[in-house]
């Protein structure tokens, strides 16, 4: 399958990819799953199950929506529109005080901070430029008041070192798939969307 390539790379001021944030526009959040390595997927749209896979347990159906945000290499906060709590982490999770004010730590599991079913009210990639980061970050505003921020963060370091010749895949700051297409954000002040051919 052949794909539609759009990438780009801005300088800092108002990201140029926001038209493809408004697919998330309307669409109802439906849950928030932890992924491998710490990742935060939110779920919006209409709920799908994925094929049936089977492990020790039996079988099973991985549920997902439609629309889905992966916040993979960022620090990403929720704050909770009906009930005032926040949730946060990812890489370097130091959400900006001003952010959490006037806010306790939920319990996710019993009271998630985004109600399901509310609708996406506004999808706003911004730029951030502080020392050592430089990339886009989004804001997610619900109907219920509650909204989901996502924060670039600075690159990590290895620890070991990698052998010469070696080439490591950038993590991106986050994902938006659709079934149009997958934006992916970062790191840094790049962008690029694909999409499926025949979409």
């Amino acid at each position: 399958m052949s794909i539609a390539i759009e990438p780009r790379s801005s300088g800092i001021g108002v990201p140029s990819f926001g038209n493809h944030l408004l697919q998330l526009v309307g669409e109802p959040f439906l849950f928030s799953r932890r992924s491998y390595g710490d990742e935060l997927v939110l779920h919006f749209g209409e709920r799908l199950l994925g094929p049936v896979r089977r492990n020790k347990h039996g079988e099973f159906r991985y549920e997902h929506g439609t629309h889905s945000l992966h916040l993979r290499g960022s620090a990403w906060v929720i704050k909770g529109g009906r009930i005032p709590s926040i949730a946060n982490g990812g890489f370097h999770a130091d959400p900006q005080p001003e952010l959490a004010e006037g806010v306790g730590q939920g319990n996710n599991e019993r009271e998630p901070p985004i109600t399901p079913g509310a609708r996406v009210t506004a999808a706003i990639p911004f730029s951030v430029e502080r020392e050592a980061v430089k990339g886009f970050g989004l804001r997610i505003d619900l109907a219920d008041g509650s909204s989901a921020i996502v924060l670039p963060t600075p690159e990590e370091l290895d620890e070991e070192p990698i052998p010469v010749g070696t080439t490591l895949p950038e993590i991106a700051d986050w994902e938006l798939r659709t079934p149009h297409g997958i934006l992916v954000v970062g790191p840094g002040l790049k962008w690029e969307f694909t999409t499926p051919e025949g979409v």
